[in-house]
């Protein structure tokens, strides 16, 4: 009988698998598709304002392709250059083509997506803390906290590149956008 066919070696490569699909336990933010509709746009407020903001789940973006070394934003202000940063991904759809760029309305807001940036293993993923207006002296910008979970020792994770991302729709603004990021260790359940 080969060791390949008992119910213990069937049972035991179970319980590695899920352990590996479930890996480490994170929570990320996400909410539907974009509709989203901030309800004014970005006007000049006291120093460091909150912003609201919504997370955007897409799936998939292609900012997860390629590899990329350091923390990167995105903004996209209307329908063209956001149909173009759609047009670069390398996934094809069902008819071998690159995916549409999901309807969103540039009228009263602005996408904005980021990431860290890349890393060698799995495990990792991103979320917005907080996002606000930061008014100083001719450098007033919109300031995106977000927090990075990092695999803590001893997590299983897979042995490939990957880039976490996170995407939001806030408030129309063409201030500039810089990140402030903090990285936690999370354990392996």
């Amino acid at each position: 009988k080969s060791m390949r066919s008992t119910p213990n070696f069937t049972r035991g490569l179970l319980i590695v698998s899920l352990l590996m699909i479930l890996g480490c336990h994170s929570t990320a933010q996400t909410a539907s598709m974009p509709s989203v509709q901030p309800p004014t746009l970005l006007t000049s407020r006291s120093m460091n304002s909150p912003i609201s903001f919504k997370v955007l789940d897409f799936g998939y973006t292609p900012l997860e392709e390629g590899f990329h070394a350091q923390s990167k934003v995105l903004v996209f202000q209307d329908q063209k250059s956001w149909a173009a940063f759609w047009q670069t991904s390398q996934r094809l759809d069902g008819n071998l083509q690159s995916p549409a760029a999901p309807q969103v309305n540039f009228a009263n807001q602005t996408i904005v997506g980021m990431t860290p940036g890349s890393r060698n293993t799995g495990g990792y993923s991103v979320k917005i803390d907080r996002v606000e207006l930061k008014e100083e002296k001719g450098n007033d910008h919109i300031l995106i906290h977000y927090i990075e979970s990092a695999p803590g020792e001893g997590c299983m994770v897979t042995q490939a590149t990957t880039t976490p991302v996170v995407f939001m729709a806030m408030p129309k603004s063409d201030l500039p956008v810089e990140l402030k990021g903090q990285q936690v260790a999370v354990a392996c359940h």
